[in-house]
């Protein structure tokens, strides 16, 4: 059984984020809800983007040299609580 990265808070439950195939679904940034329609399709970058400001160093010189090029409006939210 695959568990899911995120911590769904849609009323899909466990399988949102997956679907017969183990395909990604889409999500919203903001809330992390599946939004298969206009949602946003979840690359390394906006993990590792996401980790960044869990760690504390989204704004650091040398994150600032190796930018992931995700607009704002495409980082997710609450990934990590």
């Amino acid at each position: 059984m695959t568990i899911c990265v995120f911590r769904c808070r849609c009323q899909h439950g466990p399988r949102c984020h997956r679907s017969e195939r183990q395909f990604g679904i889409p999500v919203t940034p903001g809330t992390l809800e599946c939004d298969k329609e206009k949602g946003l399709k979840v690359r390394p970058e906006h993990i590792h983007e996401a980790l960044r400001e869990f760690a504390g160093v989204a704004a650091h010189p040398h994150a600032r040299k190796f930018p992931l090029g995700l607009a704002d409006k495409g980082k997710l939210q609450g990934l990590w609580g």
